[in-house]
């Protein structure tokens, strides 16, 4: 039941000056009148969650006070689209175990619009960043701001396509070396650039290998179940991992391993854990490394993660790239280590009904409205497998043709979450026509501000992104289609293009043309896809 205050009795009185004598957090006045918030709410742990993204928006209103909690906000002046922003690098609320609120908002004595931010702890400050331009201008702030945050090494700079094979479900049964030689024969043949060894290559057992699931295995402290748990493994590997490391240079296709830190005693032992991982960049020059299994229970395990992290980054130059894990557990999140590399979104599977190419472009559009999607690995999966699972489901991702399935994760870092030998000849011929296509354009894809265009993908209509390159008047394009029948559709587009602008395909199948405020677009195939750049 809710409880009057003075002010909900009907007598008419002076109102309060509600955050006139408010708590010790620090303080910005809003230089403006009419202002929209928008509290971005993301979520983790997406082996429980499928909806990453709650977005609430608010006017500004002298009357009332917000109360929020999250990593990233916008105060917005309605008439300029000029604005704040307010991020927080450090983990998720859920995971700081955020009791106050983060961010309250409200009417000052100084009959002005304050915003006062929490002292969050976890060595983190607030950052407060200027944009304008609306909401457009508030996504290439953001991006730019993260991208800032990264070393200046072009391996942080560049999208890879990397495969892993743990998607197909053969856990760590068939590691060995004659398995990988296959598999990164097939990488350099598709077009594959980093082949990652998942669970499995070294010698110690987890609980979620084919010996784990018996009863065995660790999940923590690793090296007091065996001091040599991080070597790698001497029956599945007899020659160690030379053999892998030449085949792959020779065919310009890289390694890359999946890597649990021990979380016990509050990550204690990281710079042991450091020095294994540059161990292995040192010898054989491996510089994707998987990080799983973090479980950050305090501050404390937080910033000794974050000095592993800091380890691995500073003693290499900036050449190591972790995937940052962010499918369970209490983890570093999507703003708590950025410097170190891309979040591992999802784990999803056929086997147990949890794919659908459509949810997984949807969490990508609707992250890159606040996260940069060159942080964003994203997964496609083997479509022939477990079809019997997908029976009369329309958007089954064997409804997909193969290169419109990898299509829909060009948008951000692209994960094959599969086993190379178990793809149809056809799916890895279409996927190397495209990944040929693609690769001339997508430096300038994340050069420009990265934008969603159209309807938030839902497996019907017309969606996609636009990278906007202002200076050069070259814009990149790629662009989903649905289910539905509809084979024309009119986008607004984020920002105005310049005039004159030509449309060249280059992959997939669509008419494009951009006038003023608007995209007309053509796509007849269902489900189809198109790629390709606006200029003159």
């Amino acid at each position: 039941m809710t409880k009057l205050t003075e002010i909900d009795t009907g007598i008419e009185r002076d109102p309060p000056r509600t955050l006139s004598s408010v708590g010790k957090g620090r303080r910005t006045v809003l230089p403006f009148r009419h202002v929209r918030v928008v509290e971005a709410g993301l979520q983790d742990s997406t082996d429980s969650h499928d909806n990453l993204v709650r977005e609430r928006e608010w006017l500004l209103h002298p009357k009332e006070t917000l109360e929020l909690f999250g990593n990233a906000f916008a105060a917005e002046d309605i008439p300029s689209g000029e604005g704040r922003l307010f991020v927080l690098a450090a983990p998720l609320p859920h995971v700081r175990g955020a009791e106050v609120p983060d961010v309250r908002v409200g009417w000052s004595e100084a009959d002005r619009y304050v915003v006062e931010l929490s002292e969050p702890g976890y060595g983190a400050d607030w950052e407060i960043l200027r944009y304008e331009g609306g909401e457009a201008g508030r996504i290439e702030r953001l991006h730019r701001w993260q991208r800032e945050r990264r070393p200046e090494r072009a391996v942080h700079r560049e999208q890879r396509m990397l495969s892993n094979t743990w998607g197909d479900r053969s856990l760590d049964g068939r590691m060995n070396e004659a398995f990988l030689l296959d598999e990164i024969r097939l990488a350099a043949e598709m077009g594959v650039e980093v082949v990652q060894l998942d669970d499995g290559w070294q010698k110690g057992v987890t609980v979620n290998g084919v010996d784990g699931r018996e009863g065995h295995g660790s999940w923590s402290d690793f090296r007091a179940a065996d001091p040599e748990f991080w070597t790698v493994h001497p029956e599945r590997f007899p020659n160690g991992l030379k053999p892998l490391v030449d085949l792959a240079v020779s065919l310009g296709v890289e390694l890359g391993l999946w890597f649990a830190p021990d979380s016990a005693n509050d990550f204690s032992s990281w710079r042991e854990d450091a020095d294994c991982l540059l161990g292995f960049f040192r010898e054989y020059g491996i510089r994707f490394f998987k990080l799983d299994s973090i479980h950050m229970v305090s501050e404390a395990g937080y910033l000794n993660v974050r000095r592993f992290l800091s380890a691995l980054r500073e003693e290499s130059g900036g050449e190591i790239v972790c995937d940052l894990d962010i499918t369970a557990g209490a983890r570093p999140g999507y703003f708590g280590a950025m410097e170190s590399g891309v979040l591992f979104v999802e784990n999803r599977y056929t086997d147990w009904m949890t794919y659908w190419p459509h949810h997984t472009l949807r969490n990508l559009w609707r992250l890159t409205r606040w996260v940069d999607p060159l942080r964003l690995r994203m997964e496609v999966l083997n479509p022939d497998r477990n079809r019997e699972t997908y029976v009369d489901d329309p958007l089954a991702p064997s409804a997909y043709e193969p290169d419109a399935l990898v299509a829909m994760v060009l948008g951000g870092q692209p994960l094959g979450w599969f086993e190379l030998s178990g793809l149809s000849s056809e799916f890895r011929e279409k996927a190397r026509k495209l990944l040929e296509a693609w690769k001339p354009l997508r430096e300038a894809y994340f050069e420009g501000t990265v934008l969603p265009l159209g309807e938030t993908p839902e497996g019907m209509g017309c969606s996609g992104f636009l990278s906007v390159n202002s200076e050069e008047n070259r814009h990149v394009l790629l662009l989903y289609k649905g289910m539905a029948a509809d084979t024309r559709y009119r986008l607004r587009l984020p920002v105005r293009l310049g005039e004159g602008l030509r449309w060249r395909c280059v992959a997939g199948s669509a008419g494009v043309s951009a006038e003023g405020e608007w995209l007309d677009v053509e796509m007849t195939e269902p489900l189809g896809y198109a790629i390709g750049t606006l200029m003159r």
